[in-house]
């Protein structure tokens, strides 16, 4: 049932998806990459104390600025700092605006599609149920199955 569940959520726009996994795998390695850069500025600024791991990799992130024509001083590391976070903000916030499209899309494609059912469904099913519960499915129900998106 979930498979089935995760099966249709996923064809109900295959592009949709993809671009909100990318986004997301996307944001995640800028998060990455701008905590990897707190390790050679806190060396700069004196308040680390060099392992043999983390003096590694302070020196591979100097020579990727060296290769860069950066020089590691504190000014330019702050730069690319701040350049990475906002630049992982705003694809955050490109993400959180393509999952909120595809959320609210799928809500919307849910409810139609009950709405379809129960308008086909024949008089016999609906005279012997009660009304409200099909209301309560069309509102809370989709709701809170489209919330299990989130």
């Amino acid at each position: 049932m979930m498979f089935q569940y995760f099966h249709d959520l996923i064809s109900f726009d295959p592009g949709a998806w993809a671009k909100t996994t990318m986004l997301a795998i996307i944001r995640s390695l800028f998060e990455g990459v701008g905590l990897l850069m707190l390790i050679p500025i806190l060396a700069i600024i004196g308040l680390q104390e060099g392992n043999d791991s983390t003096s590694q990799l302070g020196a591979a992130i100097k020579s990727v600025l060296a290769d860069l024509d950066i020089e590691p001083n504190i000014e330019a590391l702050l730069i690319i700092f701040l350049l990475l976070v906002i630049t992982r903000t705003l694809i955050g916030m490109a993400y959180t605006a393509s999952m909120t499209n595809l959320y609210s899309r799928y809500l919307h494609s849910l409810r139609t599609d009950l709405y379809g059912k129960l308008s086909n469904a024949g008089w016999w099913y609906l005279g012997n149920s009660r009304l409200s519960r099909y209301s309560f499915a069309l509102t809370n129900q989709t709701d809170d199955l489209a919330q299990s998106l989130w």
